[in-house]
């Protein structure tokens, strides 16, 4: 299926449930499960039929998903994936971003960090998730987990675990 079929079928279901708006919910959530690819355009036809945003609820396990894809892909090994910030506090709005600390057991340098951060997120914008993603060592994080004011502090603090 392409994006133009995506948007077809989306634009069919939008109508097919009238104005139920919790109805067209558990259909479109299914339709993101099924078809993550096209979760923007999903959410996008939802908004503009019933004005409102719509969480699917499974961006967690997109996120998890996704990240260690990527690391893997790239023969990195995550030993912890801690969500943390308004999204893990429960107190975000529908356009917050998700925060995420990936400890991993590699020693990497800043670039090597930039360039699988960069690959993360692009990933995930495809599917309409903004995420700001933190790559730090198990020694980086033990170094500087007792630090005031550290963002790895908060993290682990408030955090919790993908």
């Amino acid at each position: 299926m392409n994006r133009e079929e995506a948007k077809r079928i989306l634009e069919i279901m939008a109508t097919a449930d009238g104005e139920c708006v919790y109805c067209a919910r558990e259909l479109f959530i299914q339709f993101i499960k099924k078809f993550p690819m096209f979760s923007d355009l999903a959410r996008d036809v939802f908004k503009r039929k019933f004005n409102e945003e719509l969480e699917h609820g499974n961006e967690k396990e997109i996120l998890k998903h996704t990240i260690n894809k990527v690391m893997k892909q790239n023969k990195i090994d995550v030993t912890h994936t801690i969500l943390f910030g308004s999204r893990a506090r429960g107190d975000f709005k529908s356009e917050s971003d998700w925060d995420v600390l990936v400890i991993v057991r590699n020693n990497l340098s800043i670039k090597e960090k930039m360039l699988y951060s960069k690959k993360v997120r692009e990933n995930l914008a495809k599917l309409g998730i903004d995420c700001d993603l933190i790559i730090k060592s198990e020694k980086e994080v033990e170094s500087s987990k007792e630090m005031f004011g550290s963002v790895i502090r908060e993290a682990l603090k408030e955090g919790m675990s993908l």
